[in-house]
């Protein structure tokens, strides 16, 4: 064991202003490490920290893992070797020069182009020359003209000269030799072929047709590769590629230009590895205890090893390295081993060390685990049990835990009492570790460490932390109790926990700061309401919910003895006696209602809890059938107590648990197995069995029924066995036939339900349990004792089983059909009971082996399916999205990156817009400084963890899908587009409307084919006499289904034009189809008698045509033709549904059509080919609310509001369909968010990259923390970035204050000026009426300038009336350029001022200089001034009681009240004498109109 430090070393304090990302260079490397390692067992050597070898460090002598964090060391490579993370940059450099010049190649390019150019020219010269020549050899005149091999001489002279001039000869080619480009690149073997890094140098070109049969060595040139040093003593002379060792790159890099490297690299030596730095062996070996010793055995690590591979490699390469031909082949193998290094990092992904080549270990654990995680030496972790009688705001701990827990606290005159009674401290004095044994030693202005005690806050919190309440500030009891601790069961709501084995994480706040906020923000009594839905956080539950229950019954009657008992717990008294006295009764009885209003307060007329409960005259009226107004639902008595007691709701909470419980006590209540039996006895028991199982018939034949109908059509074309393949695949859904099915027989279980409810008799206590809202379900009480039902999985069962479950069936099936796999064109008999079981017997009578297979593979699968990690994958990003929202004091949603605006005004009432209000109003109604977006990110990850309970099967869409589509939605490129179409308003008008107005639309825009329409095809012989010449004597009949017809509102003539045109167009791309005339009957051509159910008749005539096997044709090439056409709809859309829309809250729903486009449709036009379609149907939908199901193509179509309120919908009812009722400014934070940027990003990886370039957040901690951290940090210390910690996660992570909340960006500027503030006023209000910055006395200035200022306009509340003045003018006569108007506005503005304070209220900064101004024109301006003015309030006059004034503070203390009316007249008396002769009647009337006057 450590012993006591007698000392305390002194740590220099500082603030944490950001963090920078820097790679170390070689000596920095060496600088930094505390020790060399130079054999391999000083990788486990002590100089590196605990745990070793040793059981001291030898650096710092700490004795203690928690006292020595470690220290580095540094393993010296044998050679400089490439750095790893600057491969990729040192390859881009090589590339961008010339390997001769060491220019830039863009330049080198250009002087190329230069020298093609003018070689160019100078080949036409020469050819001119030559010409000329020839014609005067040929001539015989060669007297004046220059021989021929001069010119060539001076051409070639100039060709050398511009050669020269334009680059070296691999920037400029030559006409002797080929000096092909050179190109870089990484490769991950050396020149023997074994794995490793190097750089490999290539020729980048392709061998010219010319010299198409010879090689590389025999083309290049001999001193192509002289550029590389030391290049002759290399092996593969003559080739077209090299290896170069990180000495010849080095040689490379060190004739260009450090500027133009710095526009890759920081700096140049970063590029280099001449060391390797090796972390401490705290972060390396683990030390264990061994089973069969008393000593301990050290565990290493992967990098442990990798390192002493490292180590050992110097002394196996000693003699290598003195040959220099092979310094390309060590190096790269020398890079490889860095490189493992590199890759071991805790920060990369590697294999688990468990074996299992699946799990992957990925940095995020690393981060999570070490730099995200909330450890402390002062919290604990244990097992959470419920205790009634512990208080709400109250958590027990045991004494023995209590005792290891410590609170720092500072002696004061205070608490010196207190703490000399407390035994086990720990005192410091003077920076010393005093011992301390008796209480008279302490002194005032020790620090002590002192056990935790009755009292003290302790922050409780249940991971996970999905929503604003799972952090609670509670008040520590210590209790003696073992391993456990105890919490009410109330508190269980908030934590979303219950007991059955979940743990409670607790944190022991050390400053007085801490433990201020957690009393002030997160304690129960701050928090009573649910900042999700607005609901009040706790309600009664479990017992005592069951025991109010009880008290509502009519049989409920309490004796003296027991209200007695009862009103000791309670706050009133107990009523007078509901029966005083009968003929059987010995003593007077008290209802349960009665004990049930002792438990509230006394409150006259409460608001109406429900509609089945409320208080009318202090008496509580309620109905035993309902229990919603003592749970936690919308208007419970909870919530109004709350709203109007405040933190006393808990102590009448408490008090209603206890009383109720003790009731559940004197009462009994217990659950046994007759409450599952049901019934009172057997017989009754029978007769409800024997419904149930007629229940279960009736249920089979209603999903029978409907498979029936949905079979109907294809069982009628069954004859066209291609057609009907066809057919069936796009029409006939197995997915909607199982839904449908499945629905009737909901349908009919609900009934039997209800009938098993009937049977139950009223004793039951599950059923008591059930009706208060306790515990349970009446469909979960059914399955128990009655019946378990059908069995729903998330998919069909891949075989098939036996209709009745038993063993002795499934082997009979077996025997016969060995397990067959079953078809999806298989629909022989069973219907939907093939796909889902039903299970005729109940848990109580017990389940064979066949049924307890079907029953657990259902429940499974519906309790949590494959996707359970998707809500913490949900929460994660929501939260990178959104904690780093908070309210500015301006009202204003801001985020910390850049101050950007998300909303301007949170918590707007309108939809639509957001009002900008005043300053002072914003800062009145919020304060500011609350992380909204960590509030609406918890709102919602706590939805989607609730849509985990809700069942995945093929009924049901699941809610946690549909909110991962929705919040990761993004544009849909290929694929099935959908739409969504309202009715309009008007058809509520009718009755009946929407339904009649959504058959009309579903009508005109589902296609039908033929097909469907048909019954029964007739191909008959007519002869040649009958019909008409040129026409084939065989006839085509297509009868028709006149229900289906009359249902779809389908005309035979309307069916037979639309066939008509679409063949024609079908005959213009198959030629092969002959040409048809038609025509429509109602009867049959044989006989004149209606054939039931196809009256209509279509008669097809095919042109005559010469071929043997015209019937054939007409078979396989005409009718399958004609069947396959449409005859009402569109081929784009390929279905139409009927949909339900709850809508709003309180508000009912409607009907809509949800549009399914086919698949062929093109993406860009669906939504035209839709409102194409609706045109004779124009006026039935309401189109500004009608919209695709896709944001990205409502935003593009329709605007981005319009997606913006889709999304927000769309939202809602998702979690609604949760069970959820999230605050609509919760969900509104999260719209915006996601539209700040003006178009959507989802929460896929391309949307968070669009947002963060968007937002330009450049916090590469904050980017490390969400994905990939090795590649951000990498990233971050290559480009030498800063991180100033702005963010929330950055700054809890390096021990900053938060920037949101109490640390947010709030400042007070005091301009020293007293501020008078009332009783019981906020200190937000308060602040309101201080002067921020202090202005200096202005001079007076002209009565114009006062006037024609902005502010009179500006601070006037009460509009000018210009008739008023026009009719002034007229009547005295004034015409002074305006003049008037500005006095009247200046008289507005200065009333204004005086009723906008109340009394004693300092007036602002602004307001000042314009009273300041106007006090210049009062005739007394001097003498109200005096010394000078400090400031201006409004207050009352002594004189004329009643009325207010404007009362000068003047710099020596003194005060002086002036009327602003005086300043008036005396600025109307500039403009004109009739003009202040008007204001001064006019001021004198309304002195002698109101009594007091504010004159």
């Amino acid at each position: 064991m450590a012993s006591i430090p007698t000392t305390c070393q002194i740590v220099p304090s500082a603030r944490l202003n950001g963090i920078k990302f820097e790679l170390m260079a070689g000596e920095e490397m060496e600088l930094f490490s505390s020790v060399s390692i130079l054999e391999v067992n000083d990788l486990v050597d002590s100089k590196l920290g605990l745990p070793s070898t040793s059981s001291q460090c030898t650096t710092c002598g700490s004795t203690s893992v928690k006292e020595c964090e470690g220290h580095f060391g540094v393993i010296k490579l044998p050679i400089s070797v490439y750095h790893p993370y600057f491969l990729p940059e040192i390859v881009h450099i090589l590339n961008q020069i010339c390997p001769g010049c060491k220019s830039i190649r863009q330049e080198s390019r250009i002087k190329r182009r230069i020298f093609y150019s003018v070689r160019k020219r100078l080949l036409r010269y020469i050819r001119l020359r030559l010409s000329r020549l020839t014609k005067k050899v040929l001539s015989g005149d060669l007297k004046d003209d220059i021989p021929y091999f001069k010119i060539r001489k001076h051409i070639s002279k100039e060709v050398e000269a511009i050669g020269k001039s334009s680059g070296c000869k691999y920037c400029a080619s030559s006409s002797v030799e080929w000096y092909p480009a050179l190109k870089f690149r990484i490769s991950n073997r050396d020149v023997q072929g074994r794995k490793g890094l190097s750089i490999l140098a290539e020729v980048n070109e392709k061998l010219p047709k010319r010299f198409q049969n010879r090689s590389f060595g025999e083309l290049l040139p001999k001193d192509y590769w002289n550029f590389i040093p030391k290049y002759h003593k290399q092996q593969g002379i003559n080739s077209n590629s090299i290896f170069l060792s990180p000495w010849q790159v080095f040689c490379l890099l060190k004739q260009l230009d450090r500027d133009f490297i710095k526009q890759f690299v920081s700096r140049r030596e970063l590029l280099f590895l001449s060391c390797l730095p090796v972390t401490p062996n705290s972060h390396r070996i683990v030390e264990t205890a061994q089973a069969f010793s008393d000593g301990t055995k050290i565990c290493f690590d992967e990098r442990t090893k990798v390192y002493k591979r490292l180590a050992d490699l110097g002394k196996k390469l000693d003699g290598v390295l003195q040959q220099s031909q092979f310094r390309a082949l060590t190096s790269s193998f020398i890079t490889d081993r860095v490189r493992e290094c590199f890759v071991s990092s805790k920060l990369r992904p590697h294999s688990s060390s468990s074996g299992d080549s699946q799990s992957k270990i990925s940095g995020m654990k690393w981060i999570k685990d070490v730099v995200l995680s909330k450890r402390t030496d002062y919290a604990f972790r244990m097992t959470m049990i419920g205790d009634p009688k512990v208080r709400l705001g109250e958590v027990g701990i045991p004494s023995e835990i209590a005792k290891c827990l410590f609170i720092s606290e500072y002696v004061s005159n205070f608490n010196l009492e207190k703490l000399r009674s407390i035994h086990g401290l720990q005192v410091w004095r003077d920076k010393k570790l005093i011992f301390y044994h008796e209480s008279n030693q302490l002194q005032v202005g020790d620090r002590v460490e002192r056990p935790l005690v009755d009292g003290d806050i302790v922050l409780v919190n249940r991971p996970p932390s999905v929503h604003q309440h799972s952090l609670i500030s509670l008040s520590a009891r210590i209790l003696p109790i073992h391993s456990v601790v105890s919490i009410n069961p109330l508190c269980c709501s908030p934590l979303l926990g219950d007991f059955d084995g979940d743990c409670l994480h607790g944190y022991i706040p050390q400053s007085i700061r801490c433990r201020v906020e957690l009393q002030e923000l997160v304690s129960l009594s701050s928090q009573l309401l649910n900042g999700q839905d607005g609901r009040n956080l706790l309600s009664l539950t479990h017992d005592s919910l069951t025991a109010a229950y009880l008290l509502t019954t009519k049989e409920a009657f309490l004796n003296q003895f027991e209200i007695q008992q009862l009103e000791m717990l309670c706050h009133q008294q107990s009523p007078v006696p509901t029966i005083i006295t009968g003929p059987k009764l010995e003593a007077p009885l008290w209802t349960g209602h009665q004990l049930l209003n002792m438990l509230f307060p006394p409150l006259s007329d409460l608001y109406e809890a429900s509609r089945n409960s409320h208080f009318r005259g202090g008496e509580l009226l309620v109905d035993p059938q309902c229990m919603s107004w003592l749970q936690n639902k919308p208007n419970s008595i909870f919530y109004w107590m709350s709203k109007k007691y405040g933190e006393k709701a808990l102590d009448y909470l408490f008090s209603a648990q206890e009383i109720l419980c003790e009731y559940l006590t004197m009462r009994g209540l217990s659950v046994s197995l007759g409450d599952i039996y049901l019934t009172a006895d057997s017989y009754t028991r029978m007769k409800m069995v024997d419904e149930v199982n007629f229940g279960l018939l009736e249920a089979a034949a209603a999903c029978r029924d409907t498979e029936h109908l949905f079979n109907k059509i294809g069982s009628c074309i069954c004859g066209i066995d291609e057609i009907s393949q066809n057919f069936q695949k796009r029409i006939l859904s197995r997915k909607r036939l199982i839904q449908d099915s499945i629905t009737a027989f909901k349908n009919v279980f609900c009934d039997i339900q209800y009938t098993v409810h009937n049977y139950i008799g009223s004793s039951n206590s599950m059923l008591a349990m059930i009706n208060a809202g306790s515990k349970g379900s009446v469909l979960k009480l059914v399955q128990q004792g009655a019946c378990l039902g059908m069995q729903l999985s998330t998919c069909e069962i891949p075989f098939s089983f036996p209709l009745t479950l038993s063993c002795n069936q499934w082997n009979r099936q077996k025997r016969f059909h060995q397990s067959r796999i079953v078809d999806d064109d298989d629909d022989d008999g069973g219907g939907v009971h093939k796909h889902f079981p039903v299970i005729k017997a109940s848990l109580l009578d017990g389940l064979n082996p066949l049924e307890s297979f079907f029953h657990a593979l259902s429940g499974r699968t519906n309790l949590f399916s494959e996707n359970a990690q998707l809500p913490g994958t949900l929460s994660r990003k929501l939260m990178f999205y959104m904690r780093d929202l908070y309210v500015a004091y301006d009202g204003s949603v801001r985020n910390l990156y850049g101050e950007e605006i998300v909303q301007f005004f949170y918590n707007s009432p309108n939809d639509e817009y957001c009002e900008v209000l005043s300053e002072r109003k914003t800062s009145t109604s919020f304060p500011g400084g609350q992380p909204v977006g960590s509030w609406a990110s918890c709102s919602l990850s706590e939805a989607a963890y609730g849509a985990l309970e809700c069942p995945v099967n093929p009924l049901y869409p699941s809610p946690l899908l549909s909110l991962k589509a929705l919040l990761e939605s993004c544009s849909t490129t290929s694929g099935v587009h959908t739409a969504s179409l309202f009715l309009s308003n008007r058809l509520k008008s009718f009755r009946c409307g929407s339904e009649h107005g959504a058959l009309r639309v579903k009508c005109q825009l589902e296609k039908i084919h033929f097909a469907e329409v048909v019954t029964t095809i007739l191909i008959s012989y007519a002869g040649m006499v009958i019909h008409r010449p040129n026409l084939s004597p065989w006839i085509i009949h297509f009868y028709m289904d006149k229900e289906f017809m009359e249902r779809r509102s389908l005309d035979v003539h309307c069916i037979q034009d639309q066939l008509l045109r679409n063949y024609e167009k079908r005959t213009i791309l198959d030629s092969s189809l002959p040409k048809l005339f038609m025509e429509s009957k109602c009867y049959l051509s044989d006989n004149k008698k209606e054939k039931p159910g196809a009256m209509h008749c279509i008669i097809v005539e095919v042109e005559f045509a010469d071929s043997p096997r015209l019937v054939d044709t007409l078979r396989d090439l005409v009718i399958p033709c004609l069947l396959q056409l449409l005859v009402n709809g569109f081929s784009e859309i390929d279905k139409v549904d009927i949909l339900w829309n709850d809508g709003q809250k309180n508000f009912g729903g409607e009907l809509f059509l949800k549009v399914t486009m086919s698949e062929n449709c093109p993406s860009g036009t669906f939504w035209s080919s839709i409102q194409n379609a609706c045109v004779p149907i124009i006026d039935l939908i309401d189109w500004s609310r009608s919209h695709p199901d896709d944001i990205s193509y409502i935003s593009c179509m329709l605007g981005i509001n319009a997606a913006w309120i889709y999304f927000l919908r769309s939202l809602k009812s998702i979690t609604l369909d949760v069970g959820r009722d999230i605050r609509q400014e919760h969900l509104k934070l999260v719209a915006d968010r996601l539209f700040m940027s003006g178009s959507f990003h989802g929460l896929s990886r391309k949307g968070l990259k669009l947002q963060r370039d968007y937002t330009k957040v450049s916090s590469s901690f904050t980017s490390a923390c969400f994905s990939n951290p090795a590649s951000c940090f990498i990233d971050a210390a290559k480009q030498d970035c800063e991180d100033s910690l702005r963010g929330t996660v950055d700054a809890v992570s390096w021990g900053k204050v938060s920037p949101t909340g109490t640390g947010g960006p709030f400042k007070i500027i005091y301009s020293g000026k007293i501020c008078n503030s009332k009783k019981d006023e906020s200190i937000y209000s308060a602040l309101q009426c201080l002067d921020i910055f202090p202005k200096k006395m202005v001079n007076p200035a002209h009565a114009d300038d006062i006037c024609n200022s902005k502010r009179w306009d500006e601070k006037c509340c009460t509009q000018h009336n210009e008739d008023a003045d026009s009719a002034l003018r007229g009547k005295f006569g004034i015409h002074m350029n305006g003049s008037y108007t500005h006095i009247f506005n200046m008289e507005s503005s200065l009333r204004a001022i005086l009723l906008k304070y109340p009394s004693d209220r300092y007036v602002t900064s602004e307001d000042k200089e314009i009273l300041m101004k106007a006090l210049a024109w009062h005739p007394s301006s001097d003498t109200k001034i005096g010394n000078g003015v400090q400031d201006i309030k409004v207050g009352y006059s002594s004189e004329h009681k009643g009325s207010k004034f404007f009362i000068l503070v003047r710099k020596d203390g003194s005060c002086e009240d002036f009327s602003y009316h005086k300043c008036v007249v005396g600025a109307a008396a500039q403009v004109s004498p009739e003009c202040a002769e008007i204001f001064a009647k006019k001021l004198e009337r309304r002195f002698q109109r109101s009594r007091p006057s504010i004159f």
